[in-house]
Parts: structure tokens; sequence; C-alpha cells
């Protein structure tokens, strides 16, 4: 299962974070599937900034805290698999993108076959 993807050409703030990824893709996709979850945000400021945890709260929504989240370690992080997956996909099968809708579109694609092979 997963959420439609945000694709950004710019830093990401606490403000986009928590409109973009968590307002509309997280709650929804939680909401859809009916399923309790300790999320497991990566180190980014952002993913742990006062706003963001206060969102994390309002919307009874488990994270792993700071203090506990492992620096360095790719490989407790199983989306961290997935993402390799997913370049590698990338990097073997595509050009590089010559715009943020071709990027876009490439990423729909090699995730589209990652998760088929997943599911099968």
């Amino acid at each position: 299962m997963r959420s439609a993807p945000f694709i950004c050409n710019r830093t990401l703030t606490s403000e986009i974070y928590l409109t973009e990824c968590l307002q509309k893709r997280l709650l929804p996709f939680l909401r859809k599937h009916s399923i309790s979850i300790l999320f497991w945000p990566d180190l980014v400021s952002c993913h742990y900034s006062t706003k963001t945890i206060n969102w994390y709260n309002l919307n009874n929504i488990n994270i792993v805290p700071k203090e506990v989240n492992p620096p360095n370690c790719p490989e407790l992080r199983p989306i961290k698999k997935y993402w390799t997956r997913i370049k590698l996909k990338l990097r073997k099968t595509c050009s590089p993108a010559n715009s943020m809708a071709d990027f876009k579109s490439k990423w729909l694609k090699c995730t589209n076959l990652i998760c088929a092979r997943i599911n099968v």
C-alpha cells in the first residue's frame, strides 16, 4: 500500500511537509485503510519540528521518537530498501529527466514496476 508521491523542486519545509505529505497523503491513506501504525520518519528536521510533532499528536499518529531514531542506520529503516530499489531501477532504465513532469512520470513507472514485483 502506498500513497501518491509528492515531488518538490525546493527545500522541504515543515509547512510543505505538513500540508503536502502528512495532511494530503498520510492522513487520508491511514483513514482509507483503517490501520494503526508506528510512523518512522527520517531524521530530516522538518519531520521533527515542533509544528510537525504537534500535528502528529493532534492526529493520533504514533511516531518513533527522535531520541531513539538511530542516525546512519539505513538497514534499520525498511523504507530505505524501497528507495534503493527505486533509485537503481531509475538509473538502469531511465535517461535523466528533462523536467519535473518527466521525473514524476519516470518515478511512477519505476515504483509501479517495483511494487508489482513485491505484490506478486
